[in-house]
């Protein structure tokens, strides 16, 4: 039997066609998406927490209540 050999280009041309391939890279494209969001929410509430901290204790700088 007799088996033909493809290339890298009739390989990727195939599986470009394919449906469920391309919606396997979507996927993939968006988890990587979605991680880096992930990653920098938890940043983001930490640098919150150090501002109001050094603002707290910056001399000079007094905090009222607004409303």
């Amino acid at each position: 039997m007799h088996v033909k050999k493809r290339s890298a280009w009739d390989t990727t041309h195939y599986l470009v066609r394919q449906s469920m391939w391309l919606l396997g890279m979507a996927c993939i494209g968006g988890t990587l998406v979605f991680a880096a969001l992930a990653t920098v929410q938890p940043i983001l509430v930490s640098e919150l927490n150090f501002s109001l901290a050094l603002r707290a204790l910056w001399p000079g700088d007094h905090n009222t209540a607004r409303t």
